[in-house]
């Protein structure tokens, strides 16, 4: 009976984490060399890291999504520094879009997009007025926003 009960915990901790995880390197899989470093410099040491997705590799499990969800919510509602982004496969190009509100407040839209096949990489930066995760698709929804591209990498 124990062993019954073991082998259903068991079940139930692996159902409860299959999916998509950010893991403590998800991050390193997005934008450039000195991509990520570029947003934690911009972002700041205390932001909340509400995770990095790859969204080719599949649809993250709904325990995931409502966590990655409800982090940049509340990170939103009380003010605080975060980010978060994915990647995806838009229509014929890898697509990383990461969100952020960097140290002096303001929302961030950075887009890191190249071809399938390696070439005509682009990068839009962009301050927006707000910006939110859908629950459901995980995907980036960023309103009234100015582009703001200085180079290659984000700076203050």
């Amino acid at each position: 009976m124990r062993l019954a009960a073991l082998v259903s915990s068991l079940l139930l901790c692996a159902c409860a984490t299959a999916g998509t995880e950010p893991s403590g390197n998800a991050w390193s899989l997005s934008g450039y060399e000195g991509f990520v470093e570029s947003i934690d410099a911009f972002v700041g040491p205390s932001a909340v890291d509400c995770g990095f997705f790859n969204l080719i590799e599949g649809k993250p499990a709904p325990a995931v999504r409502r966590r990655a969800h409800a982090c940049v919510k509340s990170a939103i509602a009380s003010g605080l520094a975060f980010k978060y982004g994915t990647k995806r496969l838009p229509i014929d190009s890898y697509a990383t879009e990461i969100v952020v509100r960097a140290a002096d407040g303001k929302f961030w839209m950075i887009v890191f997009d190249v071809m399938i096949d390696g070439e005509a990489a682009q990068q839009w930066n962009r301050i927006c007025q707000a910006v939110a995760v859908d629950p459901k698709t995980m995907i980036i929804d960023a309103r009234e926003c100015v582009e703001n591209s200085t180079g290659k990498l984000v700076t203050k």
